[in-house]
């Protein structure tokens, strides 16, 4: 037997498709993005890592992106929809999901996009706004979500690679009887070719230990003018679904 929510369930899914497709095509190109290279200055006794070359990440993940911020956004908007027929009240163009920065215009905005909801389910919408947030509202997964829709109304959002991820990548010695004696590493260090992103020093000094990175560099990605990582991307998902699948929006 069909319900109410069931195209909201439905747009949900497509939108973790959108999401899946971007994670999987991200991952390629960030697998081909860039080489690095590592120089010995015998100098300092450091050996520098650097980028040989990297490729910006391609438009496409934008395109990506934007199909899935849109079938989110379009899945709260149905919610509101759903839960007004649910109560016997015709959809509107006004109804739509609210996401509140200031406490103060709750009142309002809830009684213009939210008319005709119950009281129950408009206070269940009210505890998951962004000015309910212990944080700055504007970075609430729904504040994000209604900014990027807007700006993609406009303009593509484009993908911009900011920099490596800001844990360091662990570093080992191929060549016996060498060990690290420090390593430093560079977090949020923009992606640029022959760019220098992490220094390590042996002991004893050697010009060639074999150093090899056992682990991913995490490359950030932001899309648009406002810039938000591909990670908090996934995050704005996560509050959708949990609000779709409140047990006081089924009955």
């Amino acid at each position: 037997m069909s319900h109410p929510l069931d195209g909201c369930r439905e747009r949900f899914e497509r939108a973790k498709e959108h999401f899946e497709l971007l994670d999987s095509e991200w991952l390629t190109w960030k697998r081909a993005a860039h080489e690095f290279v590592v120089e010995y200055d015998p100098d300092s006794g450091w050996h520098i890592f650097r980028t040989k070359y990297f490729d910006p990440p391609p438009l496409r993940l934008g395109v990506i992106a934007s199909d899935y911020l849109h079938q989110l956004r379009a899945t709260l908007d149905n919610l509101v929809c759903a839960l007004a027929e649910m109560n016997g009240v015709t959809c509107g163009k006004h109804h739509r999901f609210p996401t509140t920065l200031d406490r103060a215009n709750w009142r309002s905005d809830s009684g213009s996009m939210l008319k005709g909801l119950r009281r129950d389910h408009i206070a269940e919408i009210a505890t998951v706004q962004p000015y309910t947030a212990s944080y700055d509202p504007i970075h609430h997964p729904f504040a994000a979500l209604d900014a990027l829709n807007r700006l993609d109304k406009h303009r593509f959002l484009t993908p911009t690679a900011l920099s490596f991820a800001d844990s360091t990548p662990e570093v080992v010695v191929g060549k016996p009887g060498i060990a690290l004696k420090e390593v430093l590493f560079r977090p949020g260090t923009p992606l640029e070719t022959d760019g220098e992103f992490l220094r390590v020093s042996t002991e004893p000094c050697d010009e060639d230990p074999q150093l090899q990175l056992q682990s991913d560099l995490g490359v950030h990605i932001s899309f648009g003018e406002r810039p938000i990582r591909q990670g908090n991307l996934k995050r704005i998902g996560m509050a959708v679904n949990d609000v779709i699948s409140r047990s006081i929006f089924q009955s």
